[in-house]
């Protein structure tokens, strides 16, 4: 038996019966794609592997075949049945939101203890370079209202400290599954630079700018109430990331770079979301 899908980012997604065991098979999207599809399998197997929070989990690798010039890299993984974070929400009990609330603060608290500060502004780093590169590229490849107010601020880095470390890349309620008391993350990004302060940004595009909600056009109203009650939690523990120019910085890149991704391919309801979360960081 197989079914055959397509994840957001344009992944072919297979589920395959091997008799004993269902396998979610995901493929990249192009030839072109191949470097980095690897890329991010890698660094879901390395999560696997590591397993530092025992609640947290992500599903195992079984292989990987990282593709060449003809072919498509794909991984074989295990499929976890469970529920995806809307569904999860409507129907979760109290104890299960602040076990889902601890979990994210278990996760977030290792890649934060786990990281290491460093200040910026850092002169001929390798970390300034790579933020730089990315900011350049921005401003070759794409047009979109008040760019030179943006650009303008994303080309002067703040002086203030610096996380480096793990991160899952785009740590958003679509890319969590529940199951079992435990909670599964998966679809990990490839990052320009690594650090946990962008896992904080992206679980708050859920809980604070309601993205998935907006994206998927379901605005339960427990699930809204919910995710605002989530975001005061996120608040208070970390209002010291929260308050640092970084996380401003790290955001406003953030919201352009999906613009960049949905420009010209998105209805504009879409642009005009994301370009409403540019403004708050503005």
């Amino acid at each position: 038996m197989e079914f055959i899908s397509h994840g957001k980012s344009g992944c072919q997604i297979e589920i395959l019966n091997d008799k004993f065991n269902f396998i979610l098979r995901k493929t990249s999207k192009s030839l072109e794609e191949n470097s980095r599809h690897t890329q991010r399998i890698k660094k879901q197997r390395d999560f696997y592997q590591k397993n530092r929070v025992a609640s947290v989990k992500t599903p195992e690798v079984f292989s990987l075949f990282e593709g060449s010039k003809s072919e498509l890299s794909y991984a074989d993984m295990k499929y976890i049945m469970g529920k995806d974070s809307l569904s999860f929400l409507k129907q979760a009990s109290h104890n299960q939101i602040e076990a889902f609330i601890n979990q994210l603060f278990d996760y977030l608290d290792v890649n934060f203890e786990n990281s290491f500060e460093k200040i910026g502004y850092f002169e001929n780093d390798n970390y300034r370079n790579k933020i730089l590169k990315k900011v350049k590229q921005i401003d070759e490849t794409l047009d979109f209202p008040r760019k030179q107010i943006i650009m303008d601020k994303l080309k002067h880095l703040p002086i203030d400290l610096f996380f480096i470390g793990e991160c899952h890349g785009d740590l958003t309620l679509a890319n969590m599954i529940h199951a079992n008391g435990n909670l599964y993350v998966f679809d990990f990004l490839d990052m320009y630079v690594d650090s946990p302060i962008f896992d904080l940004i992206s679980l708050r595009q859920d809980t604070h700018h309601l993205w998935s909600c907006f994206i998927y056009n379901d605005y339960n109203c427990r699930t809204i109430e919910l995710l605002k009650y989530i975001d005061e939690q996120l608040k208070n523990k970390y209002c010291r990331i929260i308050n640092n120019s970084w996380y401003n910085y790290l955001s406003l890149m953030n919201y352009v770079r999906m613009y960049r991704m949905y420009d010209n391919t998105k209805p504009h309801r879409e642009l005009n979301f994301i370009y409403n979360c540019i403004n708050e960081y503005l």
